[in-house]
């Protein structure tokens, strides 16, 4: 996992002649945005796709000589979808992988059927699971992974 999140792929739109839409690959806290603000030789209105996690340019020369308008981003799929496990945490359907948690449920879809404002339906992760979480989250606060 990198700082900005889980790879995988993310989906938006914008307009040009219509409305577009785009994919790219990415992080879960990218959030890409699109920036006209560089220059590029032979170009007027360049453009790229860039991270708001890190800033990093993820898709060089998105647009060249091209005028867009009303890019967003509007959703992101993990890779392994199908096979990622989820766990109802505080109310959040939240990947297993991402807290090293059990995975109870086999979906987002079926995680998210039981969590949010109806809690986990009895398949929630017991007092002592969680103590673990906390516990090894408190430690690895003042962790440095470099």
């Amino acid at each position: 996992m990198s700082n900005c999140g889980v790879p995988g792929v993310w989906a938006g739109t914008y307009q040009y002649q219509g409305l577009k839409t785009w994919t790219i690959r990415g992080f879960s806290l990218d959030n890409p945005y699109y920036d006209n603000s560089l220059t590029k030789s032979g170009c007027s209105n360049y453009g790229v796709i860039r991270s708001s996690c890190d800033g990093r340019i993820m898709l060089d020369s998105f647009t060249c000589n091209v005028i867009i308008s009303d890019f967003q981003s509007t959703s992101f799929t993990p890779d392994n979808l199908a096979d990622s496990l989820y766990d109802c945490i505080n109310n959040a359907c939240i990947i297993s992988t991402e807290y090293n948690t059990p995975g109870l449920y086999k979906s987002l879809s079926e995680c998210e059927q039981v969590c949010g404002t109806k809690g986990c339906s009895g398949k929630c992760l017991s007092n002592k699971q969680w103590s673990i979480i906390q516990e090894l989250a408190r430690k690895a606060k003042n962790t440095s992974c470099n």
